[in-house]
């Protein structure tokens, strides 16, 4: 990992991590960044902070280092590739929207209306990558090798059980995001893409090195067509003499 290229991802992992140990020693004012429908307005700040609100159960931990290794998988070329100004608006906005669909899902009597945990904002980083990244083949936690289609299905698969049970309705209604992160922002119908100018630099000088190379090729053949008619002169020569 190298968290210079992508620092505010890297800071994201940092609070979870630091938040995470807080609620095992059993920090009381961890509890208090969840997000709940039915304190959004006496406790405002939940409706941002409720990624750091990790599990607080043993069981919990396993679940809490793969869904940071996730999202610094995702998160960290989504960063590098919006711009970190961007890629934070960008998580704003999807931490946000979660935690009003949720509320709105609350009031409506949709379900519990609760949210806590990286899941959501972390799932609408990946489906960035997954349109932007359509065929690919990525190693899923390292260890299982996906095509971009089956992991959106699978991560919005996350969202929909793993944030609507027991509340299915309210589940469905969380994909809203994901929806918006795939077909809105990965394809580019967003004003938050942009051209990376350090990728564009390094496909410029890696078509330079192509070129090079060709070009040195064409050399090299060049050479050898030259060699061998001379040496066929040189042939010609000796059989006429």
């Amino acid at each position: 990992m190298n968290f210079r290229q992508a620092p505010a991802t890297a800071t994201i992992l940092g609070l979870a991590v630091l938040t995470f140990l807080l609620g095992f020693l059993q920090i009381p004012a961890v509890a208090e960044l969840a997000f709940s429908a039915n304190r959004a307005t006496s406790a405002p700040w939940t409706l941002l902070t409720y990624p750091f609100a990790q599990s607080l159960g043993g069981s919990g931990f396993l679940f809490v280092v793969l869904g940071l290794l996730w999202l610094w998988q995702f998160g960290s070329w989504v960063e590098q590739h919006l711009g970190t100004s961007r890629f934070v608006l960008t998580w704003l906005g999807f931490t946000l929207a979660g935690s009003a669909l949720v509320y709105v899902g609350g009031m409506a009597g949709l379900g519990r209306g609760v949210l806590a945990g990286t899941i959501l904002p972390a799932s609408c980083l990946t489906m960035i990558w997954c349109a932007r990244n359509s065929g690919a083949q990525v190693m899923f936690f390292g260890l299982v090798p996906l095509k971009t289609q089956i992991l959106a299905l699978i991560t919005a698969g996350f969202v929909l059980f793993g944030l609507g049970t027991p509340y299915p309705a309210l589940g469905f209604l969380l994909l809203i995001p994901l929806a918006v992160a795939y077909f809105v922002i990965g394809q580019g119908k967003s004003p938050v893409r942009r051209t990376d100018p350090t990728q564009k630099r390094q496909h410029e000088k890696q078509m330079k090195f192509v070129d090079k190379a060709m070009d040195r090729q064409k050399e090299r053949e060049e050479r050898e067509r030259l060699r061998k008619l001379f040496e066929s002169s040189l042939d010609d020569d000796r059989r006429s003499g």
